[in-house]
């Protein structure tokens, strides 16, 4: 897809979150949506945390944050041993489940759905963490 495409594909999809954001009556597949500011975090979770981690470690490791590395999830988890293929179809996944679990838990208000949300990120990040030290030999199996 290269650069440009994933740069327009991000635009289209941020226009059309701003818009259901912005709805008088939000509803998903017939679902009422209570927070649509909540979908719209849980459905740009993986993209939005994977980049604040990278420019962090990037910071931290006293490198710029503009340069390119392999710092982000879909390399971590290609060098784990997972094809192109398994990292979409997971990702995918784990983000079907953040926007699933948003809908049905939808009643449980904002501050805790979002404490889940970025809860559940953080676990994600330390078991790929994990898993990726542990590969390493540095810590045993």
């Amino acid at each position: 897809m290269g650069d440009t495409g994933s740069m327009l594909v991000g635009f289209i999809t941020s226009i059309l979150v701003i818009r259901f954001t912005c709805m008088d009556d939000p509803s998903l597949a017939g679902v009422q949506i209570n927070s649509p500011r909540l979908l719209s975090l849980a459905i740009f979770i993986i993209p939005l945390a994977d980049m604040i981690r990278v420019i962090l470690t990037r910071i931290w490791l006293g490198r710029s944050p503009l340069k390119p590395d392999r710092l982000h999830i879909h390399y971590r988890l290609i060098d784990l041993g997972l094809n192109h293929l398994q990292v979409t179809i997971l990702l995918l996944l784990i983000n079907a489940v953040m926007v699933s679990g948003v809908v049905v838990m939808q009643n449980l208000g904002e501050s805790v759905l979002t404490i889940l949300i970025i809860s559940s990120m953080i676990i994600m990040y330390m078991i790929q963490w994990w898993l990726t030290k542990r590969k390493k030999g540095k810590i045993p199996s």
